[in-house]
């Protein structure tokens, strides 16, 4: 970990002075995106499988009692932490590494010299919010629904705060990295590493029996949600980029991409 924040930190010395191809990271943020911007941004975002997904499967566990079944099973044995309380520490470990690496990848981003400090102040500012916003959503969640945690702790277990937190991370840490004047194999250990810290928090929320899986796949979902919405509307990067999209229909499906020119 260390070694790989230390490689997008020296990249980052070097994305001062580059000029990159596209707009430079931060130069497009604002606080005012517009309606038709951020319906667009807020569209990509409800089209992601990364959102869908979750929520789906979130609500399949509800048949025959399987989501309290998993939580159990996870919490009783935790076969890659060894307890609960191991698995607790891990979880917040790895979400403090999770915000760190999207640090480094915001601030490895290229960027014009001369405008390198106001564009990186903006662009950080877009994250910050987009956290601010998460956590928002999930105390407004915890509270409304009232769920009482697996270990009987509070009645706040349902979403997941550090599932969230860590998707809203990972998703944009890894639009970050499509900006990285890096190989194809070292963006794909970046993008491993982002999404290993979203996944390990999510189940290591549910080893330390503070979740249960529904609530972490929630959480993942509202927080790749609002990534994608942040990167999009308010940060600008995304123009470019492809979507992965799924069309379904009584006559079958079709599994796509789509961008914007």
């Amino acid at each position: 970990m260390r070694r790989i924040l230390i490689l997008v930190g020296a990249l980052g010395l070097a994305g001062c002075s580059a000029a990159p191809d596209g707009p430079a990271w931060g130069s497009r943020a604002t606080l005012t995106p517009g309606w038709s911007r951020l319906g667009s941004a807020a569209a990509d975002a409800a089209r992601s499988p990364v959102t869908w997904a979750p929520l789906v499967t979130a609500g399949l566990l509800q048949i025959d009692h399987a989501d309290r079944d998993i939580a159990d099973w996870a919490s009783d044995h935790t076969p890659i932490f060894g307890s609960q309380d191991n698995a607790k520490t891990a979880s917040n470990v790895m979400l403090g590494a999770s915000a760190a690496l999207y640090t480094a990848t915001a601030l490895a981003a290229p960027s014009y010299q001369r405008q390198w400090y106001p564009n990186k102040a903006k662009g950080l500012a877009v994250g910050v919010g987009a956290a601010a916003a998460t956590e928002g959503v999930v105390e407004g969640l915890k509270k409304g629904v009232d769920r009482q945690r697996p270990d009987e702790s509070g009645h706040d277990s349902f979403v997941s705060g550090h599932a969230a937190l860590t998707g809203v991370s990972a998703t944009m840490t890894q639009r970050n990295i499509d900006t990285l004047p890096i190989s194809d194999t070292s963006q794909l250990a970046l993008r491993s590493l982002a999404v290993g810290l979203n996944v390990g928090t999510d189940y290591a929320r549910v080893a330390a029996r503070k979740h249960y899986p529904s609530d972490v796949l929630v959480g993942a979902a509202l927080g790749h949600f609002i990534g994608v919405v942040a990167d999009e509307a308010f940060l600008g990067m995304s123009d470019d980029r492809f979507l992965p999209t799924v069309s379904l229909s009584r006559h079958g499906g079709t599994v796509g991409f789509q961008g914007h020119f």
